[in-house]
């Protein structure tokens, strides 16, 4: 049984490391172990427990994830270190972060990167239309970035016109989906040519 506060594998589920995406777990490593069915019904954690030596013991196996951006294949690390971690690379992360004033001709607006992170929110929540103060809270919490709900909206229009999100009008808002769960974050938005500065972490 889970305490609140603290993840299922007993670390803190709070401050620092926590998991952004879902509280209950302290890193994508004990959230995807725990929750993401890899054989049928089970999950790794299903499949993981009691097999070792010990019975309740054994080694937390291997596991990997599929990168936001080029979806590329990556190990994940059980570490704290990468509990919100995103991107296979340094180099993806900052394609998906670019400084959108330096790639504005390019894609038609200045500011890709909201447009990226608000379509990364919606894939998160596959299945579910968001209105855009829920979007907006969810960027503000994942990303550590402000936002508003108005800026949500002026975004939505941009990628409901490209196709990358689906709009369905409400009685009192407009509610929001990804459109687009087929096509990687790079074919959508296209890639620039940088140069990794000093301090470049992969998120």
């Amino acid at each position: 049984m889970s305490i609140e506060g603290y993840c299922e594998c007993g670390r803190k589920s709070t401050g620092k490391f926590s998991y952004r995406r879902n509280e209950n777990y302290c890193s994508k490593y004990c959230h995807d172990f725990m929750e993401i069915k890899v054989e049928g019904d089970k999950t790794a954690y299903d499949l993981w427990y009691g097999t070792g030596k010990y019975a309740l013991n054994p080694p937390y196996p291997k596991l990997t994830m599929k990168c936001a951006w080029c979806e590329g294949e990556c190990s994940l690390p059980r570490g704290l270190h990468d509990a919100n971690k995103w991107f296979c690379s340094a180099q993806c992360s900052k394609q998906a972060n670019r400084n959108p004033k330096s790639t504005s001709s390019r894609t038609g607006s200045t500011q890709i990167s909201n447009q990226i992170r608000m379509v990364m929110v919606l894939r998160e929540k596959r299945g579910e239309f968001l209105d855009a103060k829920t979007i907006a809270q969810y960027y503000e919490d994942w990303f550590r970035r402000g936002c508003t709900a108005n800026k949500v909206s002026s975004t939505m229009r941009l990628l409901t016109a490209k196709g990358h999100v689906i709009k369905k009008e409400g009685h009192k808002t407009n509610l929001y989906q990804a459109g687009n769960l087929h096509t990687t974050l790079k074919a959508m938005f296209g890639e620039t040519e940088l140069k990794l500065g000093r301090g470049i972490k992969n998120e």
